[in-house]
Formats: C-alpha cells, sequence, structure tokens
C-alpha cells in the first residue's frame, strides 16, 4: 500500500513537472510568436514593375491610402512602409529622372516624418547633388530642409532657407515650383522668433534694463 501511494505520488510529480515544462514552452512560443509578428508587420510585399512611372504610381497610391496614426510606434512602421514602396523605385530605375527624384524626396520627406531630421536633411541635400538641373528637386529639398529646422525650433535657420527658395525660384514658370515658392513666402513671414536663450532668466533680463537706465 506504501509503494503504490509513493509511486501515486511520483507519476503526480511527473505529470506536474511536465504540465509546467509545457506551460512554460507555450508561454515562451506564444512570446516569439508575437515578436514574429510585429517583425512581419514591417515588411511590404511589394511587385516589381517593367517602368519607372507604374513603380511610381504604385509607391505613392500606397503612401496616399496610409492615414497616418497618432501614435508615434504606428506612425514609423507605416512611414517605413512608404520608405519600402519609394526605394524600389529609386533601386529599380536609378536613372529615370522623371519618377526616382521624385521618389528619394518621398523617402527624405518620410525621414523627417519619423523626426530623424539630421537624416532627411542629409538626404534632400543628395537629392540636390543628383539633380542639380531639376528646379523642383531643387526648391522642394531646399524648402523641406527649412522644415527640418523649423521642426528642431531652429527659426532662423528656417527662414533664411525660405529666403533662398524665395530668391532663387520666384521666376521659375513652372507650377509645382511656384506652389513651393508661394509656401515658402508664406512661412517665411509667419516664423516664429528663436527660443529665449535657457540661461537668461527673467530675473537677469530686469536687472539688465534696470542698468541701462
Amino acid at each position: 500500500m506504501k509503494h503504490t501511494a509513493r509511486n501515486f505520488g511520483i507519476t503526480s510529480g511527473i505529470l506536474l513537472i511536465t504540465c509546467l515544462i509545457l506551460t512554460v514552452s507555450g508561454c515562451s512560443l506564444s512570446s516569439w510568436e508575437t515578436k514574429q509578428i510585429k517583425r512581419e508587420d514591417t515588411k511590404l510585399v511589394i511587385p516589381d514593375f517593367d517602368n519607372a512611372k507604374d513603380q511610381y504610381t504604385f509607391a505613392t497610391a500606397y503612401q496616399q491610402a496610409t492615414i497616418l496614426s497618432t501614435d508615434r510606434a504606428k506612425r514609423k512602421v507605416q512611414l517605413d512602409k512608404i520608405i519600402q514602396c519609394h526605394t524600389k523605385v529609386v533601386e529599380n530605375f536609378p536613372n529615370d529622372r522623371t519618377y526616382t527624384p521624385l521618389s528619394f524626396l518621398a523617402i527624405a520627406a518620410a525621414k523627417a516624418g519619423q523626426e530623424k531630421y539630421g537624416e532627411a536633411r542629409s538626404l534632400f541635400q543628395e537629392a540636390m547633388q543628383k539633380w542639380p538641373d531639376n528646379d523642383y528637386v531643387q526648391a522642394q529639398a531646399l524648402f523641406a530642409i527649412a522644415q527640418t529646422y523649423a521642426s528642431e525650433r531652429k527659426f532662423s535657420q528656417a527662414q533664411e532657407l525660405y529666403r533662398q527658395v524665395i530668391e532663387r525660384f520666384k521666376d521659375n514658370p513652372t507650377s509645382g515650383v511656384q506652389r513651393i515658392v508661394a509656401n515658402a513666402r508664406a512661412l517665411y513671414y509667419t516664423v516664429k522668433e528663436e527660443p529665449a536663450n535657457k540661461e537668461a532668466s527673467p530675473r537677469r533680463g530686469i536687472l539688465q534694463r534696470l542698468k541701462s537706465l
């Protein structure tokens, strides 16, 4: 009888340990599956088209259909997918001079949307170097760089670039460039002032004004 009870206890213990192992394994698998799903969420299957126009049309259609989330993490994933779409244009049609520059600008703009302002500026500057004779690329890149500075509250730098856009392209007859100039002019006159120096306290400012009396 004692042997039977002891054997039953051993068997129960083995079953309990087995259940615990299966439960832990199940949790690990569930966690792994969740991570795998999250990784796959960032991947996008993009068809390869025969020409730059169709590849760009697909990229812009996907971009326009995307409603950007207010959640920063979700928005980053959405913008990553937009970047993937436009990267296909740049990689598959590097010599195209009509649609590839536009996709290059879209990639840089998406980086700015992810608040990667330094990286975005580098890409906009690269676009200006790649297509120096394309006034639309030049104006749009310069305008977008100004916006990245404004987003960082570097308003004087932004204002200077808005001024450059206005001066350089005010006589350009194309509607796209004129639209950029109009936007630059509007922002040039409404740009905010630089934030006050953090080291300058209100008390110090009052004392300085009193000394000047």
